[in-house]
């Protein structure tokens, strides 16, 4: 399947994950997931007018201001590689009549479930007479480190299948996924839920 993350503040992501499910029963069943997720820093982050555009400009009036200008906000670590375990409950499935001649199987179902993925943080540099707002380095970007600070999560979601044929079907979800991060909120560093609102869709095959 696509992965893409959605409604994004500071990071973005999009990758690929594989999934498999498993049918206890017509209404039950359970889901495997592994992928890997590439996140990306926003423009909320990266503008000449964002978060990290306003700590160079504060380096450029004044040198103490350089070096490590990190943004310092919550929700700021990306998602990277990802194993997820979830039960699914699949309560509706019907026909689908989209034109008299073709008749497609639709089930609706929801996930809930929990598992761990690997974070990374971007870090960003400014060296000191930083000339523009756009003077500065990012480092960690291409850390190959898929499941680098292994972090474990609680995830909850819904989603859709179309069946063209008994063994194939289009398939969209949305998935909601929480880890335990630590951030000063301003009284002192406390523990808190951060979260990433994950859309997929794929194609779903029948194999046995």
């Amino acid at each position: 399947m696509f992965a893409t993350s959605m409604i994004d503040k500071y990071s973005s992501h999009i990758g690929g994950i594989l999934s498999i499910d498993y049918h206890l029963m017509d209404t039950i069943g359970i889901n495997i997931i592994a992928g890997y997720m590439h996140g990306s820093l926003t423009t909320i982050v990266t503008d000449s007018e964002g978060i990290i555009g306003n700590k160079v400009a504060s380096c450029m009036k004044d040198v103490t201001k350089c070096g490590d200008i990190t943004p310092n906000v919550p929700d700021y670590k990306q998602l990277t590689g990802i194993i997820n375990v979830a039960a699914t409950w699949s309560p509706v499935y019907g026909k689908l009549n989209l034109v008299s001649e073709l008749d497609m199987n639709l089930q609706l179902y929801g996930v809930l479930g929990a598992g761990v993925n690997g974070t990374r943080v971007i870090t960003a540099n400014a060296s000191a007479g930083a000339p523009t707002r756009d003077s500065y380095e990012l480092s960690g970007v291409n850390d190959p480190q898929p499941f680098n600070n292994l972090t474990p999560h609680l995830m909850y979601g819904a989603g859709v299948k179309i069946f063209f044929f008994n063994w194939m079907a289009l398939r969209a979800e949305v998935r909601s996924l929480y880890f335990v991060d630590r951030f000063d909120f301003g009284e002192g560093e406390s523990a808190y839920p951060s979260g990433y609102l994950m859309g997929e869709i794929g194609l779903s095959f029948l194999v046995f």
